[in-house]
């Protein structure tokens, strides 16, 4: 009998040569590591990659697809899906790589002295020390398990195009703000452009009342009329640009910019207010059909859906047995020290191979509420892509909706703008001739300013539910738009 304690200085440097025999193993392990590991890490998602900074030259116009850009460029949110994917496309990497063997390297070293017994016998009593070591290389390799690796590989990859989906929705909302915010400010512009018709007119009358008042051609209550109004219309010119400043500050926020930025920028570009009658809206039905077909948030979810069947499969494949090809090669050797005798040394490689088997027979019904909870799942996605298309048709029709409307004010406010301005022609000339009083001139030139303002919102109203519509149907870009691309 013996027991080990202790190491000897000679021995433990011996050891540390023997090491060299270890370094072949470990050399073939991590190179032919690295190969098997290749496919794996060379697999590359379609991830968009991020859209490099923008800038507007001095003097060029803003147009709506290139505020649409700078926003999905400057904007968290977009950025905030791009890692989304990055993660989802790194799990799906780890279900790739799972399909392949695994190898392992495992080593030990043991070193000592000897210290006996006076029971040992004479041979025993001459060991004064051993060293023993052991390196092994093995590699497992998955047979058969039910196809349950590979349906964790369509789960993965289904979870990554819903990811994809999801970024494609951030865009298409995000669009939609910067559209519906752009428009806002064009309006705004438009209300200051008729405001200040109204002011040049006033204050032209005005001129003409005071030049009149002069020659006692009229009494002091028709200047104090025009005055009265000129400064009325002053104040709404003022209003009107504080509200523009507003919808301004709103478009640079979405845009992820600065009210800054305009400031040293180009106007945006006007509403297209000539070109309304040579737009062609698609049906309902084209339009319900091209929204099943890319609206991204209603795809994402159908993504969701696949993934969560390929989770019901996942978990019935657990009822399958598991079969596995096993194989090691290694080297052992050890070497015993004496006091009399010569030392002693062996060693030898080993090499097996095996083939496991495995199959749980009884789990007390885990693998059975599993499989029921994924399908609860499937069920529970399947309810909201009905409550998504639900949605989606009642956008696609509301906007559908609000878009004729709009177009059929927008027509009958142009016939009554061109009405109204040759009425106030004639008014102004009467007034001038007095035969009409001031009041009706008033009531006209009042009556002219409301149907502008009507016109500007109706073309408002248009590009709004444009917008809306693009949004509803799933389109992100201005310039993949087939609704409003003509009009800018």
């Amino acid at each position: 009998m013996y027991t080990r304690y202790g190491q000897s200085p000679y021995i433990l440097l011996e050891n540390l040569f023997s090491i060299k025999k270890a370094f072949s193993f470990a050399l073939v392990y991590f190179l032919f590591l690295g190969i098997i590991c290749l496919p794996a890490t060379g697999f590359s998602a379609d991830a968009d990659p991020m859209v490099s900074s923008l800038s507007l030259g001095e003097g060029a116009p803003l147009t709506l697809a290139r505020a649409v850009e700078i926003a999905l460029t400057n904007s968290p949110k977009p950025e905030q899906a791009v890692q989304a994917i990055l993660a989802a496309q790194n799990r799906y990497k780890k279900t790739i790589a799972a399909l392949y063997p695994t190898i392992g390297l495992t080593g030990s070293m043991n070193a000592g002295r000897l210290r006996y017994t006076k029971y040992d016998t004479a041979f025993l009593a001459d060991i004064r020390g051993k060293r023993e070591s052991q390196i092994e290389v093995s590699a497992q390799y998955i047979l058969y398990d039910g196809f349950f690796k590979k349906f964790l590989t369509l789960i993965s990859l289904n979870r990554l195009e819903s990811e994809k989906l999801n970024k494609a929705d951030v865009h298409r909302l995000l669009a939609e703000a910067v559209k519906i915010s752009y428009n806002s400010v064009l309006l705004a512009a438009k209300e200051i452009e008729i405001n200040r018709d109204d002011l040049t007119f006033q204050e032209n009358m005005l001129h003409e009342s005071r030049l009149k008042r002069k020659a006692d051609l009229v009494t002091e209550p028709h200047v104090l009329n025009f005055l009265l109004r000129r400064n009325r219309a002053r104040r709404n010119l003022l209003a009107k640009e504080y509200d523009f400043g507003i919808q301004r500050t709103i478009l640079a926020e979405v845009m992820g910019l600065s009210d800054a930025f305009f400031n040293r920028q180009a106007q945006l570009v006007p509403f297209p207010f000539d070109q309304f009658n040579t737009l062609n809206l698609p049906s309902i039905a084209t339009c319900l059909s091209t929204a099943r077909e890319q609206r991204p948030d209603f795809l994402a979810l159908k993504a969701s859906k696949t993934a969560a069947s390929y989770t019901v499969k996942a978990e019935k494949s657990k009822y399958f047995p598991t079969v596995a090809l096993v194989g090691n090669v290694g080297y052992e050797d050890s070497k015993t020290y004496h006091k009399k005798y010569m030392d002693t040394s062996s060693g030898y490689y080993q090499y097996e191979a095996m083939l496991q088997f495995s199959w749980d027979f009884y789990d007390a019904g885990s693998r059975r509420y599993e499989i029921l909870a994924a399908s609860a799942d499937v069920k529970k996605i399947e309810k909201q892509i009905a409550q998504k298309w639900l949605v989606i048709a009642s956008e696609l029709r509301t906007a559908h909706a609000r878009i004729q409307k709009a177009m059929e004010l927008y027509a009958i406010s142009i016939e009554n703008i061109g009405i109204q301005k040759k009425q106030r022609e004639l008014v102004t000339e009467q007034f001038r001739a007095g035969e009409v009083d001031l009041a009706f001139l008033n009531e006209t030139q009042q009556e002219l300013v409301q149907l502008e303002q009507e016109l500007a919102i109706s073309g408002f109203s248009i590009l709004s539910g444009l917008a809306s519509l693009e949004s509803a149907l799933g389109e992100s870009s201005e310039k993949d738009s087939l609704l409003t691309h003509n009009l800018w």
